[in-house]
């Protein structure tokens, strides 16, 4: 990410204790060490780019961030798990399927949803006793190019499909990655989602479609949904998303 402007604001003593409160209550580090730069002093230089009132808001929005460590990933994707084992309605299916979430289009890219399939694949013989699934398969997604009549296919056709992603925002991914597997004749009610965090814009999304959704965490959506953001910071928002690229 860029920024279009140079221009340089102070930032108020008032400002920094405001957000190092922020960092307290949710005892996020303020020393920890990243690649070249202190990461709570990166943000104080970001903080520098922006007028009072868009410092303001950030520092208010940062309030409401939740800030999950890959190290916590495989807690919080057994949190999504308990939720879908609680499901009696599931169809029921001796062999559940783990796939990573990937719409049609991202295909070959590197994406976050294949990072957490594959931690889950290295954990999954440590899986406490009430988390052990009866069998379960770890299914690389399936390409475009694969006829729907292969044996990948065909192998796990009558399986719980768990599309696995770390986090699902508006849903428009996978929505398209959902309809990807229908497409290749998959059953839509053994196709499910499992997300360690999601919007309920989202989970709303996939609904829609008739698809179940598991997460540990549902949010509303920071400004959009937040009765205390009113449309004039809303368009501080704004003014803020044009300086970065």
């Amino acid at each position: 990410m860029k920024r279009k402007n140079n221009k340089v604001n102070y930032l108020t003593a008032e400002r920094i204790a405001r957000l190092a409160e922020v960092y307290a209550k949710n005892e996020w580090p303020r020393t920890r060490k990243i690649p070249f730069a202190d990461e709570y002093d990166e943000f104080c230089e970001m903080l520098k780019f922006l007028e009072e009132e868009e410092q303001d808001l950030v520092i208010e929005l940062t309030q409401y961030f939740l800030r999950i460590e890959s190290g916590q990933y495989f807690s919080y994707f057994l949190m999504s798990l308990e939720k879908l084992f609680a499901d009696t309605s599931l169809p029921t299916t001796s062999t559940v399927s783990i796939m990573p979430l990937i719409s049609p289009s991202d295909f070959g890219k590197s994406k976050s949803s294949t990072a957490l399939f594959y931690d889950i694949k290295s954990k999954i013989p440590m899986l406490p006793t009430k988390h052990k699934l009866k069998e379960t398969k770890m299914v690389d997604a399936i390409s475009p190019s694969t006829p729907a009549n292969s044996s990948k296919i065909t192998s796990i056709k009558n399986d719980l499909i768990c599309l696995v992603d770390d986090f699902i925002g508006t849903g428009e991914t996978a929505i398209d990655a959902v309809n990807h597997l229908l497409e290749k004749g998959l059953k839509q009610e053994y196709i499910v989602v499992v997300a360690l965090v999601a919007q309920k814009q989202g989970m709303e999304a996939l609904e829609q479609l008739g698809i179940r959704s598991y997460v540990a965490e549902s949010r509303e959506r920071g400004i959009s949904d937040n009765p205390l953001f009113d449309n004039k910071k809303q368009e501080i928002m704004k003014n803020i998303e044009k300086k970065w690229v």
